[in-house]
Order: C-alpha cells, then sequence, then structure tokens
C-alpha cells in the first residue's frame, strides 16, 4: 500500500499510490489536476502566471472541469467545510497575504500560459470508443467482502491546511484549535499545546513511521520532528518541511532577524536575503538538497551546499524539477539580463526571450532534457538541444511536454491562430478548438489526449488516432497497466460515470478516482449518490461514506485495495477483497 504524497493547490495533501507516478492525478476536494511527481510532494505548485511578452490570447479556451461534487468529509458535525475553507485558506496563501509568505520573489520574467498534450495520427472519426485487445473483467459485479478498521474520532476544531495521511492509509495527523490554543492529534494522540501550527503540516515520512510539523510558541517557530521540538525561528516558511524520499532526512526553511536559509537535518546553511518559494528539494536518491536563493539583486542556485553562478533570476520552481530521475543530473531556467536560458549540469544553453515556467524536464531515464522557449512572438519546444517549429504557444503546468515512459518518445500540445493541435514525435495530429491532457500508456507505444471540436463544448477521447463519442465533460483518460485497456470518467447532464473500453457505466450524480488494478483486469472509482460516497469495484458498490482522503483507491493485489473514508465524524481504513 506504498503510497505518493502530492499538496493540491487548493491545499489538500494527499496520497497516491506509488505505482502512479509520473502519471495524472485529480484532487477529490477541488477537482484539479496535477502529475503524480516520482516522490513525495508536500508544496504545492506555485500559482500560474502569464508571461509578460504573451498575448492576452494565448491563454486557451479550458476543457470544462466539473469537480466532483462536494468533497467535505464530514467531521464532527461539520466542524470542517473543507472545500471552501481550503479554498479560502488557498487563495490567501497565494496571494501573498499568508503570514509566513517571503517577501522579494516576484517573478520578474516571461511565464509561459500555453498547453499541450497529443498524438501525431490524423484522427479518423468514429461514434464509438474503439474497444482495445485486452482481457475482460468477469461479467456481472463481483462480491466484496469488506473490513473495516477505525483510526479514530476526529477532534473537533481541525484547521484547514493541517492534516495529512501517512502513505501506508494507517496513520492520520492533523491540527486543532481549541480556544486560543492549536495542537496536533496524531493517531488520536495530542501533543502539547502551541500558539499555532504552520500551514502544510503535519506531514508523514515516506515510509509513514515519522511525523512532524512547525509549530509557533509566543514569537518563535520551530520544527518538531518524531515529537522532539528544534531550535526557535524568527519564521518557518508555509509548506517548506519535507522529509526526504526514504525517509531518514528532513529539511525546512527559516528565517532569523532579515535573512533566510535552509535548516537540513538541524544544521543551518548559509544565509540569504531569500529563499525562492518552493524551491527547497531533495534529490529522489535522498542524498542531496537544492534550493534557490537571492543575495542583493542576484539569484543563486545552491545544490547540496554549493552556490552556483549568479544569474538576474532563477525560475521559481527550481525544487520541483532541479534533480534528474536518477539523481545524477541537474537542470533548471535563468535569466541574464533580457535573456533566458537552461542551464543543465552545470553548462548554460542557447539563449531565448522566455523559456517556459514549467521546464526543462528530464526524461524517465534521465538522458534527456526538454523545454519550451519563446523567440519574438513564437514558441517551440527544445529536445536534446534541436528547436522545433515554432508556434504561437507551447506547454505550461497545466499542460505539460510530455516524454514517454521509456523515454523514447516526445508530446506536447501546440497553438497556432485560434487552433491547437498534438505533436508527437515531431508529427502533427489535426486541428480542435482545445487539446489537453496528454497520456502515454505505459509500454510507450499509444497515446490519448482529449480535444474539443469548433463551435462545441463537448469533449471527447482521441485514441491512437481515433476520436471516440462525445460527452458534456471528461477528465482525462487512463491506460490499463498492461497498455490494452482505456478507460476514463464522463458527464451527461448532471450524471456521471465511467466509460471502460467504449462502454458506458451506471450514472451517478459523480465519478471519480479512477484507477485499474495491477493485471488491468479490474476498475475501481469513487461515486456519488445525493449526499453519500462510495467505492464502485467493476460495478460492485461499497459502502456508503461522507467522504474520502485518497485521490483514488489504491490496489495492493489484483484482488484487494484500500480506501481511506469518513463516516460520522470518524476515519476508517477500509480494506476491500474482491472474491469471483
Amino acid at each position: 500500500m506504498d503510497g505518493i504524497k502530492v499538496t493540491c493547490q487548493c491545499g489538500r495533501i494527499l496520497t497516491a499510490p506509488a505505482s502512479h507516478a509520473g502519471q495524472k492525478g485529480k484532487c477529490p476536494a477541488c477537482g484539479a489536476h496535477f502529475i503524480i511527481p516520482l516522490h513525495d510532494q508536500t508544496a504545492p505548485a506555485p500559482p500560474l502566471e502569464p508571461p509578460h511578452s504573451q498575448p492576452e490570447t494565448a491563454a486557451p479556451a479550458p476543457v470544462s472541469r466539473k469537480p466532483f461534487p462536494a468533497k467535505a468529509v464530514a467531521i464532527s458535525g461539520g466542524a470542517l467545510a473543507l472545500v471552501a475553507a481550503i479554498a479560502i485558506a488557498a487563495i490567501l496563501l497565494f496571494s501573498g497575504d499568508g503570514q509566513h509568505e517571503q517577501p522579494g520573489t516576484a517573478d520578474p520574467g516571461p511565464v509561459v500560459a500555453q498547453t499541450s498534450q497529443p498524438q501525431g495520427e490524423q484522427p479518423k472519426t468514429t461514434g464509438e470508443q474503439p474497444k482495445p485487445p485486452g482481457e475482460q473483467p468477469a461479467s456481472g459485479p463481483p462480491k466484496l467482502n469488506i473490513t473495516e478498521t477505525s483510526l479514530g474520532k476526529i477532534v473537533e476544531g481541525i484547521i484547514p491546511l493541517r492534516m495529512d495521511v501517512s502513505p501506508d492509509l494507517k496513520r492520520v495527523a492533523y491540527a486543532v484549535k481549541q480556544g486560543k490554543k492549536c495542537l496536533v492529534v496524531v493517531d488520536g494522540v495530542k501533543s502539547k499545546e502551541y500558539d499555532d501550527i504552520v500551514v502544510g503540516t503535519p506531514i508523514f515520512s515516506r515510509n509513514s513511521r515519522r511525523v512532524a510539523y512547525v509549530a509557533k510558541r509566543g514569537e518563535k517557530w520551530f520544527a518538531v520532528v518524531d515529537g522532539v521540538e528544534g531550535k526557535e525561528y524568527d519564521n518557518v516558511v508555509d509548506w517548506s518541511l519535507k522529509f526526504s524520499p526514504d525517509s531518514r532526512r528532513f529539511a525546512y526553511v527559516a528565517k532569523r532577524g532579515e535573512k533566510w536559509f535552509a535548516v537540513v537535518d538541524g544544521v543551518e546553511g548559509q544565509e540569504y536575503d531569500t529563499v525562492v518559494d518552493f524551491s527547497l528539494e531533495f534529490s529522489p536518491d535522498s542524498r542531496l538538497v537544492a534550493y534557490a536563493a537571492k543575495r542583493g539583486e542576484k539569484y543563486v542556485a545552491i545544490i547540496d551546499g554549493v552556490e552556483g553562478k549568479e544569474y538576474d533570476y532563477i525560475n521559481r520552481g527550481i525544487g520541483s524539477s532541479v534533480f534528474s530521475p536518477d539523481s545524477k543530473r541537474v537542470a533548471y531556467a535563468v535569466k541574464q539580463g533580457e535573456k533566458w536560458l537552461v542551464v543543465v549540469d552545470g553548462v548554460e544553453g542557447k539563449e531565448y526571450d522566455g523559456i517556459g515556467k514549467a521546464t526543462p524536464i528530464f526524461s524517465p531515464d534521465s538522458k534527456r532534457v526538454a523545454y519550451s522557449a519563446q523567440r519574438g512572438e513564437k514558441w517551440f519546444a527544445v529536445v536534446d538541444g534541436i528547436e522545433g517549429k515554432e508556434y504561437d504557444n507551447v506547454g505550461d503546468w497545466l499542460f505539460p511536454l510530455e516524454f514517454s515512459p521509456d523515454s523514447g518518445r516526445f508530446a506536447y500540445a501546440a497553438k497556432r491562430g485560434e487552433k491547437y493541435v498534438a505533436i508527437v514525435d515531431g508529427v502533427e495530429g489535426k486541428e480542435y478548438d482545445v487539446v489537453t491532457d496528454i497520456v502515454f500508456s505505459p509500454d510507450s507505444k499509444r497515446v490519448a489526449y482529449l480535444a474539443r471540436r469548433p463551435h462545441s463544448s463537448n469533449e471527447f477521447v482521441v485514441v491512437d488516432g481515433v476520436e471516440g463519442k462525445e460527452y458534456d465533460r471528461i477528465d482525462w483518460p487512463h491506460f490499463s497497466p498492461d497498455s490494452k485497456r482505456v478507460a476514463y470518467d464522463a458527464e451527461r447532464g448532471e450524471k456521471g460515470f465511467v466509460v471502460v473500453d467504449g462502454v458506458e457505466g451506471k450514472e451517478y450524480d459523480g465519478t471519480d478516482g479512477l484507477v485499474f488494478s495491477p493485471d488491468s483486469k479490474r476498475i475501481a472509482h469513487y461515486a456519488q449518490r445525493g449526499k453519500k460516497e462510495f467505492v464502485i469495484v467493476d460495478g460492485a458498490e461499497g459502502r456508503e461514506c461522507d467522504g474520502f482522503y485518497q485521490c483514488c483507491p489504491t490496489f495492493d493485489s489484483p484482488n484487494r485495495l484500500y480506501v481511506l473514508m469518513g463516516r460520522g465524524g470518524e476515519i476508517f481504513l477500509v480494506e476491500i477483497e474482491i472474491c469471483q
């Protein structure tokens, strides 16, 4: 049941199956989409900003994203209206009004506001999604043996943006406010009282054994790791506390007087005028630490305590992409004068007028590097140093550049005039009003994405060049682990359902959290009927609850899965065994 923690921009900390690393996920609270990282990511990505030189018409007409209805888990008589509270807190956090926002980190340069995804073949039109060859589940819903284990009652007064679930789904930690004091509850046990708990904590380590948070006493802030209080500081940055992927190390950003610095394993680093928001990161192998900082008017990247060359700016978000998956390489975008360039392994690349905000990226095998760049009014992809065709827009956080799982293929969406095209391995697909949510199959041989025709609000999936049936709304397509099957959530009118291999499932008030079993034979997802939610496994309905704490169910074998749900102010770990 190993999982990866990822924090949505709405502030909710979610647990995704480790097998889904690198794939796309959706927040069950707000409906936002994100890429599941290769390792824990407990800081949300910064909000998108338009490039200074980008025309107002550059942003695509968005594909509709109607959230899964009312994902507020009932907690002690409605003490937590989760969706509303998180949304308000997230707005405050990213608007700069948050208590722990750092000064002086405004981005002075271009930012991409474009799109990506796609497929290289010209789509063939058909009314139905073709059924890929693959083993279908047994006919008729299976019998489900359900075992619920209580993880305890929720203490009243839970504070938004301050709750976490361990990756193994067996532990829960959250902060509560009681009167004028705050405390942290871990596995039902209350901590001592504090004056406040920092946003984004408590957090669990990847192995689920350790827990940490940042607390305030009087005017000082300090980290509490495994129950041990650390050194006091004038400030500790929201969302900066994190464990290394191997769970052995921890780090955060702190302030003393007017200076900021990283604290790694309790040891303070060099002082700077600013540490760039969300830039602190452990390498995937846990050995190295990276972040970006500002001294005077210049920015530097710090890799394992060693400063790089000074630049006029280093792209915010260095911490989310600086290391290659094998931890041996480093890449980030910088601004020097009026020009932008990418630095890979200490070597400066070609200068451009802009570099895409969500780039550069490494391929899964760590051997290739790609980014989007701007020259004049045009944008293009640069892959392994080779510039692609020019378009009016290419790539961004919501629609990133994509390498295939085997690193051999590359895809993105681009805008030309008022139309979007999918480019896969350099080959353009058909033009649409919208192209988004590209997905490579696990074997890297197939490609799927969402599209919308001119003068239509309906959406459809394009799989291997074949257009599927239109619906009012579709979430991105999912390939099965064996790459033979395709499934997605769809909506018609006020009803939602799952489409599997072209066949529509039963209608509900909403569906979400779609996932295949490891052997590709079964599908599980969440559904909602009225104010109640439940898990569906191959058409069989589980028990009702008030809401879930995962972005999707977690399989640990072909015939067993787990969910973490809330009911009546209590949290339950639910084991579901699928009987043939």
